[in-house]
């Protein structure tokens, strides 16, 4: 399905699906072939391609042990999303109701002027 959806993309932003067809003769044609090439590794540095992302895909929904390797990679980014969110939404809190002094260590919460609110 995502693969599907990826092509359509593809499709729609006029993306090459396949790979580029050998340059013709001449030094410059291929020294401009080699530059293109150079030109769209940089680009898809991060990404991947749409074709190679595409391949991935399809390669990923055949195989149950590359989902299941896939799903186990993917669980340390969450876990590790959602201790930053629960830490910073805990900090916010804090701050909140006791001000800054909530978050520094007891010797240095005199130093800092507890913020005035008004109700």
């Amino acid at each position: 399905m995502f693969a599907s959806a990826l092509h359509r993309v593809a499709v729609m932003n006029n993306i090459p699906l396949g790979p580029r067809r050998r340059p013709r003769r001449g030094v410059f044609r291929r020294l401009g072939h080699s530059l293109d090439l150079f030109v769209e590794a940089i680009h898809n540095w991060f990404h991947g391609s749409v074709p190679h992302r595409m391949a991935y895909l399809r390669g990923l929904s055949t195989d149950p042990g590359l989902t299941h390797r896939f799903d186990r990679f993917m669980l340390r980014p969450s876990f590790l999303s959602l201790s930053l969110m629960c830490s910073y939404w805990r900090s916010s809190f804090a701050v909140q109701a006791f001000g800054m002094s909530a978050l520094l260590p007891e010797s240095d919460a005199g130093n800092i002027p507890a913020p005035a609110f008004s109700a």
